[in-house]
């Protein structure tokens, strides 16, 4: 009986695939090793060979991940679209709206990343295993909206069989301080830098306040002393700079307490890994 063997040979420094295995292996290597755009072009070749494969709707998913993790989450949520309408497997719709939702995640696009956790809940029972992960995921979603309470309850209702136990239990806790986190008022950093560098200075700018300080003042005794000395000429032009150098001053304590603020949410979510 005659033996069909069929040879592809890849692009990739003259590897030869004697099979559809081979092939199937050599592109996993890739994704292990973190060589996840070549991965893709071998998982594409694969599904472009053998479009029946019965393990079709896996690489597919394959080349959804490997975008999440190669940076590129808008193309990965694309390809999950895709995916969800391509295949009417149950269990495959669920592992995909799994990457779905984190790359939602990515996107900071909480409300589409809820409704896909939403319906993993709504689902996942049904085969086991993905109700705990889901819940993870939708408290994570509501962290970076900073909706602590909401958050607290879904990593609360993790069950113990999950693998992600101890560290829910752990977030449910942890999260509630999101709610006393330490903030700056920018108002009062604005009222503050009526005084130059104040307003810096409050926000924890210790440097930068000292500096307008020094700026501002330099050019206010610019304009007084050109005034004084009667030349009129220079002191509009040094008065000039002068205010606009205190108005930044104003706006730049302003803006300060913002960032402070900002960097102080962000410094608190990270604490939340998925």
């Amino acid at each position: 009986m005659a033996l069909l063997v069929m040879v592809i040979l890849t692009s990739h420094g003259g590897v030869w695939c004697s099979d559809r295995e081979s092939l199937l292996s050599f592109a996993d290597g890739l994704t292990k090793d973190g060589e996840y755009y070549r991965a893709i072009t071998e998982y594409r070749r694969f599904i472009s060979y053998y479009p029946d494969d019965p393990r079709a709707g896996q690489i597919d998913l394959k080349i959804a991940q490997c975008l999440l993790a190669g940076g590129s989450p808008l193309e990965s949520v694309e390809w999950c679209r895709n995916v969800r309408n391509k295949y009417s497997d149950t269990e495959l719709r669920i592992k995909t709206d799994f990457t779905l939702g984190r790359g939602y995640l990515c996107l900071e696009n909480y409300k589409d990343a809820q409704a896909t956790f939403k319906g993993i809940l709504k689902d996942g029972d049904t085969l086991g295993g993905y109700s705990d992960e889901g819940r993870f995921l939708l408290a994570i979603s509501y962290v970076g909206e900073e909706r602590w309470k909401e958050a607290s309850r879904e990593f609360s209702n993790v069950t113990p069989a999950c693998p992600l136990y101890d560290r829910a239990f752990k977030y449910s806790k942890e999260v509630m301080k999101g709610g006393r986190l330490p903030r700056k008022n920018t108002g009062l950093a604005t009222a503050l830098s009526l005084v130059p560098g104040l307003g810096y200075i409050y926000t924890g700018n210790k440097g930068t306040g000292i500096a307008s300080l020094v700026v501002n003042g330099l050019f206010a005794w610019g304009t007084y002393n050109a005034f004084r000395k009667k030349e009129n000429g220079v002191g509009i032009v040094i008065g000039l700079f002068s205010l606009g150098w205190y108005t930044g001053n104003i706006y730049g304590g302003s803006i300060s307490a913002s960032r402070f603020n900002e960097r102080t949410q962000k410094n608190f979510k990270q604490r939340f890994s998925w």
